[in-house]
């Protein structure tokens, strides 16, 4: 996206063929601005820009179906005031898989007498399938957990790798 909020597209990736890389284009271009115009309002747009078998893993959540999906969308908007994805860059890791650099911002504790400001920077690494929409999202943050203080744990809760090289997982 640019400072004005409009995507702006990197090189398309190689494809089989130009229409098939044109679909997946447009198809990155339409999820972008689905998470970037999010608002309970638009969530009814994830059927165009996601396929049924949508997977969505994050540290919070792995929500594995288009409805799944809309529902731990739904909860988001439920227990936070104002939030919002502002992508900050993009580009192709791939011929379908798109790495995205984004931020979040939102109040916690919506429902709650106290309220404090939550704000994640994160990546995405995000597969499209052959119609150009999503159908694997994994999101890579440290955002915090129920106690506020960073997870442990990776998308989809598997251990995140420690710097030294050590295993965590076990």
């Amino acid at each position: 996206m640019t400072s004005s909020g409009s995507p702006s597209s990197p090189s398309p990736p190689p494809a089989s063929s130009w229409h098939q890389a044109l679909v997946l284009e447009a198809g990155a271009n339409a999820y972008l601005a689905f998470w970037a115009s999010l608002t309970p309002v638009t969530l009814g747009r994830l059927a165009s820009v996601a396929r049924d078998e949508v997977r969505l893993c994050d540290p919070r959540a792995d929500a594995c179906g288009r409805d799944a999906v809309q529902a731990w969308l739904s909860a988001l908007f439920r227990r936070t005031t104002a939030p919002r994805v502002q992508v900050r860059a993009w580009a192709w890791g791939g011929e379908r898989v798109l790495l995205v650099r984004w931020s979040f911002s939102a109040t916690l504790g919506r429902a709650h007498p106290v309220s404090r400001p939550l704000r994640v920077e994160g990546m995405s690494e995000i597969t499209l399938a052959d119609d150009g929409r999503v159908c694997l999202h994994k999101n890579y943050h440290a955002g915090p957990g129920p106690s506020g203080r960073p997870r442990p744990d990776g998308p989809c809760g598997r251990p995140r790798p420690r710097p030294d090289g050590e295993d965590t997982s076990g």
